[in-house]
């Protein structure tokens, strides 16, 4: 990924997502507790390995306490994202900077993998890294195909995803744990956000020269388009 890329989190304009803003922090979610149910389907061929049940709930166990992701978008003029993801343009889209996201990730000893996600609808095959598991070898945990592979029915995301398997000291449990001191670089608003929102998010832009900008669908038109309106 080019070093001066963005890259978009979207988030509802409620009390939660706000506080995470004006405390300059970014949840960090637990593999098991993604969106997506099907993230992270899996098969073993029982043909060609010893395999036992056992060693499978271990990597799930593994996982729930361990496995830590962040996901972003390469696109945000997306409006069926801006629907789900931000409360009908209710919410708003932080956008970082691919490097002070890696900057972050260090500065707390964070380390893991980055990547596009590919969108296909085959279960990856755990044997290929059974062995390396059963033995210890985790440390490659994060760089697996596996978690950077999502079902075809949600290519439309254009997701960039951060993995993360060190332990932590950060707050975390099964759902995740906040990453701190880290900004966005501009900020976008929906164009149905509340006014008391909008002042919080004005306000916080100000304090620390933040680009503030409104998501306007362009109602002038019969092709999908949409203009952004610089709020300072």
């Amino acid at each position: 990924m080019k070093k001066d890329t963005e890259l978009y989190k979207f988030k509802t304009g409620d009390k939660r997502n706000l506080n995470y803003l004006l405390n300059d922090e970014l949840w960090v979610s637990n593999l098991l507790n993604m969106n997506d149910p099907t993230d992270l389907k899996i098969y073993v061929n029982k043909k060609t390995i010893k395999y036992r049940d056992e060693d499978m709930i271990k990597f799930y166990n593994f996982l729930a306490s361990g496995i830590y992701c962040i996901s972003f978008t390469t696109n945000f003029d997306n409006e069926r994202m801006w629907d789900y993801y931000s409360d009908g343009f209710r919410g708003f889209v932080l956008c970082y900077s691919y490097l002070d996201i890696k900057s972050t990730l260090d500065k707390y000893g964070l380390k893991g993998n980055d990547n596009k996600v590919k969108y296909d609808d085959k279960s990856f095959d755990f044997t290929k890294v059974y062995k390396k598991f059963i033995n210890g070898k985790i440390d490659e945990v994060v760089e697996w195909e596996a978690f950077f592979t999502k079902n075809q029915s949600w290519k439309d995301e254009k997701e960039y995803r951060f993995s993360i398997n060190t332990p932590v000291n950060l707050g975390s449990n099964e759902k995740g744990f906040p990453l701190k001191d880290i900004k966005p670089i501009r900020i976008i608003v929906g164009f149905k956000i509340n006014q008391t929102s909008l002042n919080l998010i004005k306000n916080y832009c100000k304090k620390n020269k933040i680009k503030l900008q409104m998501y306007m669908p362009r109602f002038d038109k019969i092709e999908k388009d949409y203009k952004l309106i610089d709020l300072r």
